[in-house]
Formats: C-alpha cells, sequence, structure tokens
C-alpha cells in the first residue's frame, strides 16, 4: 500500500516538474531530460510512467479538467433538483474561473498550448493523444444529471451528449475570452446572464409576429419543459 501510495507521489511530482518545465520553457523546448532533473529523479524513471512526452501532454491536460471539474462530480450525489444541479454547474465552473489563482492561471495556458499542439499534430496524423476521447470523458459526468432531468420532465426531451457537448464547450469558450475581457467585466453579471440565457434563450417571451426560421437545437427555446 505504502509502494503504492509513493508511487502515485512520485508522479504527482513528475507532473508538476514538468507544468514547471513547460510554464519556464515552453512545450517544444522542454524536454524529459530536464523534468527528470526538476523532479530529482533519474530520466529512466520519468519513462517508468510516461513513454513519451504526449503521454505526460495526455496526463496534463487531464488533471486539469479533472481538478476543474471537481465539485461536477459529487453533485450526482445531492439530494436537490436538477435545475440546482445544472445551476452549481455554472456556479462551480464560474467560481473556479473567478478564483484562478498565478499556478492555475500557468496550468490553463500551458493547457490551451498542448491542445494546439495536439490540433497541429492530429492534422498530421503524428500523434497518439486522443483529447476527444478525453472531453468525452469528461462530458459524461453529467450525462446522468441531464438523464434524470429528462426522466423527471423538468428538461425536454434532448440529446443529452449533444447537451453536454454543448454546455461544456460554451464553459470553455466563455473561459477562453474571459481573460482578455476579465477588467471590463461584471463577475456577476456574467454568471447571472450565462445562466439565464442558457436556460431560457435569447428570444423574448412575447412571440414575434413573424417567428424568425430556426431549425434543430437553436429552436427550442428553453431547456425547461
Amino acid at each position: 500500500m505504502a509502494s503504492k501510495k509513493n508511487n502515485e507521489n512520485k508522479r504527482k511530482r513528475i507532473l508538476a516538474s514538468a507544468m514547471k518545465i513547460f510554464a519556464e520553457q515552453g512545450i517544444n523546448n522542454g524536454t524529459i531530460a530536464s523534468i527528470a532533473k526538476e523532479a530529482d529523479v533519474g530520466k529512466g524513471t520519468i519513462y517508468e510512467y510516461f513513454r513519451s512526452k504526449d503521454e505526460i501532454f495526455e496526463e496534463m491536460i487531464s488533471d486539469f479538467f479533472e481538478s476543474m471539474m471537481g465539485g461536477w462530480k459529487q453533485l450526482n450525489n445531492l439530494e436537490i433538483s436538477t435545475i440546482q444541479k445544472i445551476e452549481k454547474i455554472f456556479e462551480y465552473s464560474f467560481d473556479f474561473l473567478f478564483t484562478i489563482d498565478e499556478q492555475n492561471f500557468h496550468q490553463l495556458i500551458i493547457v490551451v498550448e498542448i491542445m494546439l499542439y495536439v490540433m497541429r499534430k492530429d492534422m498530421s496524423k503524428s500523434t497518439q493523444i486522443d483529447l476527444g476521447k478525453i472531453l468525452q470523458k469528461l462530458y459524461k459526468i453529467i450525462e446522468p444529471i441531464i438523464e434524470n432531468g429528462i426522466k423527471e420532465k423538468v428538461l425536454k426531451d434532448i440529446d443529452k451528449e449533444y447537451f453536454a457537448f454543448i454546455l461544456f464547450s460554451s464553459l470553455d469558450g466563455i473561459a477562453l475570452h474571459y481573460y482578455f475581457q476579465r477588467n471590463s467585466l461584471d463577475n456577476d453579471k456574467l454568471k447571472k446572464y450565462s445562466m439565464e440565457l442558457f436556460f431560457n434563450g435569447i428570444l423574448a417571451e412575447k412571440t414575434p409576429s413573424k417567428k424568425p426560421k430556426v431549425t434543430g437545437y437553436w429552436g427550442m427555446g428553453s431547456l425547461i419543459n
């Protein structure tokens, strides 16, 4: 048991060292040797845990999103309504965004760099990192909430996978844009309007004389029955 715990601690130390090296040197210039030196382990030890830099990248992305969505995982066990659970998803996400410290900010930047790296490599079919698989794992955290909401008839009968994808990618996009506009935005208003638009849509309650032509999910109006 102690050995397993020590191995996990060493894995975390390697990842923390990799984060530091990539923050200082960039993901392209940071080397396995530099990470090993920072972690105070042999280069061979790194390869006992990760076969390549790509595996380190993949683990770093997973760890970042897992920490960001830590509160999401607990929602399925809470004795609250489906709507309250979705509201808490927004609250957890915005609270994480608004309270991000310098260390987490550097982690966010590196994760974005890794994702861009994966996109470039994916186009040339030269990476084994399956970013889509990592993200799908995260989407599944909230799928039971959506499914229960549909069964309880408090949510419209919509595809839970698309719902999870749209919710997650919307919050992800807000986080990216928030960084560049953080000094000019009111945090409470941003959270309030994001939840308002997501739950109730953008159309006024009064039906216009000529309805706009909308199809698919964009025409569903409110998500709530």
